[in-house]
């Protein structure tokens, strides 16, 4: 077992750890298969995160009361002897929309945007009021990410607005 985990409630009921190297952030990230074949998505981060991670999981379970299709919060605590903190959600089955959504049609699609726009709706109707996050900063430095990963991307569109935004 992952060296980690071992002291999170209930690890001993993990049958199957998978390692999952996709997203954003500089978490840890597992799927998890328990006995009773349940799957859980397992976050671990440092430590030092933890007023955030504690923020975004009550944020995150704010957002379940809303009936928004969502992974559901379960657990969230320290472990690693302290040395981190895990947030523990239901697995959310589905696809990564970058690969699915080329498949689809442009009504379709357009479709699920529309959706997504009523979730985001509802999300910004949850009240929510970071610990002490400046927003922008926060928000700014995952813009500059987005805009990093992209120029280092080799694919790029005929008017590149980064080159010319004074960004990066």
């Amino acid at each position: 077992m992952i060296d980690t985990i071992h002291d999170i409630p209930n690890a001993d009921t993990f049958a199957k750890i998978n390692i999952i190297n996709k997203g954003w952030s500089d978490d840890k990230k597992y799927c998890v298969t328990t006995i009773d074949g349940d799957k859980r998505l397992l976050r671990i981060s440092d430590i030092a995160e933890y007023k955030n991670k504690k923020y975004e999981f009550e944020l995150i379970q704010r957002f379940a009361l809303t009936g928004i299709k969502m992974s559901q919060p379960l657990d969230f605590s320290v472990c690693n002897k302290g040395q981190n903190v895990y947030q523990l959600p239901t697995w959310c089955e589905g696809e990564e929309a970058k690969e699915r959504l080329p498949s689809l049609s442009e009504s379709t699609q357009y479709g699920f945007g529309c959706q997504a726009g009523q979730m985001l709706k509802t999300m910004q109707a949850v009240e929510s009021h970071p610990p002490s996050a400046d927003w922008a900063t926060i928000y700014g430095g995952k813009v500059k990410k987005y805009i990093e990963d992209y120029l280092a991307c080799g694919e790029t569109f005929k008017r590149n607005d980064a080159d010319h935004a004074g960004v990066v």
